[in-house]
């Protein structure tokens, strides 16, 4: 992984735990998983969590306390509303975004099939078993949360388009809701890592079809837990639109 590639990454860790403690999956005061582990959950080397976590202190968000681990620091008030907001701003439906979202998600596959390395392939694949075997009912929200997102994440930077990339990312602050309605339910979120090692196994095999037809699996179970929500459905956001 080259610096740029790392440097990439590292911002990304940044936004998916500011946008954790924005969202209240990850709460002021609550120890971070360590370096080592979030290098695991991630698919990164401990270089690129060290940098975020560079990152994060210089933002006055973590502080890192020697033999104890890294902490959210307490009174952390940070705004959704204020993140997604911009001058070019428009407002859209959680069930409008979630079907582009989605189709842009099936587009990621095909093209982490055709453009990621081998190495890029083991290290989903990899990620993916590794995080299922350690699951459990006793997993926290947390490492949850940043598996659910840096999985997504880390598909769409392997599918090597710079754009859709960038719009999955944005995404992503957006969806945090709907991560956490998936990462609530124990029985229902085994079913969606069960669907992610097929998913990772049609990678490997560089079977796009395969791959994309777990990856709309996945989005089955997750309709599935959200047809109850629609509350959260019709609740409308904000989203950067390109200019």
């Amino acid at each position: 992984m080259g610096k740029q590639q790392e440097t990439s990454r590292s911002r990304e860790i940044v936004k998916v735990i500011t946008s954790g403690i924005q969202r209240g999956t990850i709460t002021a005061g609550e120890r971070l998983p360590s370096q080592v582990e979030m290098a695991e959950l991630f698919g990164v080397s401990r270089t690129v969590v060290r940098e975020a976590v560079k990152v994060l202190e210089g933002q006055g968000i973590v502080s890192s306390k020697r033999g104890s681990g890294i902490y959210v620091n307490p009174l952390i008030d940070m705004s959704i509303e204020d993140v997604l907001n911009g001058d070019n701003a428009n407002h859209f439906y959680m069930k409008d975004i979630l079907e582009v979202g989605r189709q842009l998600w099936y587009q990621a596959l095909d093209l982490v099939v055709r453009n990621a390395s081998n190495e890029e392939i083991e290290a989903i694949a990899n990620a993916t078993r590794t995080f299922y075997k350690r699951f459990g009912d006793d997993t926290d929200f947390k490492e949850r949360y940043i598996h659910e997102t840096s999985f997504g994440l880390t598909l769409t930077k392997y599918s090597h388009n710079p754009l859709l990339h960038k719009i999955m990312v944005e995404f992503f602050q957006i969806t945090s809701d709907v991560d956490y309605e998936v990462i609530a339910d124990n029985k229902k979120y085994r079913e969606i890592l069960e669907i992610d090692l097929k998913v990772a196994e049609a990678l490997e095999e560089r079977n796009s079809s395969r791959a994309v037809f777990y990856g709309q699996e996945r989005d089955r179970v997750i309709e599935r837990i959200l047809v109850k929500n629609n509350k959260l459905l019709e609740k409308t956001y904000h989203v950067r639109l390109l200019p």
